[in-house]
């Protein structure tokens, strides 16, 4: 009606029996609602047509960093830091908010003009005004960017996003991920136990610090982390955290 594009995300025919998922969903809605960040997809409105939930999110012109990446390969320092420096002030800001996202990877960020980076899909947000809709012990996410913690069934917040951060920086400095498998339970496996190929090893021109900053963020232990994400990439720049 306000005759502007937006992007409609619907629940699943296959999931609209089952109560856990509307509340996830509306859940989701209510979250990014209370998130004005100019890195963050807007919400517009939340509501049902014949009885299926959808949300009105803002449209963002671009495409995925996953189809940027595939299309560029590794991406100069400053590039990606540019991009990180983006998507960790949007994560701060939602993790302020006791918001914690879950599912931090290359397809859920949109890149625009101007190198612009919008952070989508809260779909696995935890909330921590609303800790009982969300199972603790359970696992969600993507196996590849999954914090340790996060696998372990422990409660998470802002440093398991922090994980999957450096993981998206990882990738977009190397072209490829710290931590690969051929199965979804080996892959687990070396998030919990095996420590990331030094960066170095795959771009040697990388000055030390990328590489310390991005071991201490991809720490098995939370507490081993930055205490915020922007800590996070002002030590990839170089600077004192």
């Amino acid at each position: 009606t306000l005759n502007r594009p937006v992007a409609l995300k619907v629940l699943g025919h296959h999931l609209l029996q089952e109560e856990s998922a509307r509340h996830r969903f509306q859940r989701e809605a209510a979250a990014l609602a209370n998130l004005k960040h100019p890195n963050i997809a807007l919400v517009y409105e939340f509501g049902a047509h014949d009885e299926q939930p959808y949300m009105a999110l803002e449209w963002v012109d671009g495409r995925t960093l996953m189809e940027l990446l595939h299309e560029t390969g590794p991406l100069p320092p400053e590039r990606a830091f540019r991009l990180a420096t983006q998507l960790a002030t949007a994560l701060d800001d939602a993790h302020q908010r006791g918001i914690v996202h879950r599912d931090l990877k290359p397809s859920n960020i949109l890149i625009g003009p101007n190198d612009h980076a919008t952070l989508v899909d809260f779909g696995l947000a935890w909330i921590a005004a609303a800790p009982a809709l969300t199972q603790t012990t359970a696992f969600f996410g993507t196996p590849r960017y999954t914090a340790p913690e996060h696998i372990r069934g422990e409660a998470i917040d802002g440093r398991a996003d922090q994980y999957s951060l450096a993981i998206v920086v990882y990738e977009m400095l190397t072209g490829q991920i710290p931590f690969d498998a051929d199965t979804t339970a080996s892959l687990l496996h070396h998030h919990l136990y095996t420590a990331p190929l030094p960066v170095s090893e795959l771009r040697p021109t990388l000055p030390p610090e990328i590489e310390a900053a991005l071991a201490r963020a991809l720490s098995k232990q939370p507490e081993q982390r930055f205490h915020t994400a922007g800590d996070f990439v002002a030590a990839l720049r170089g600077q004192l955290v």
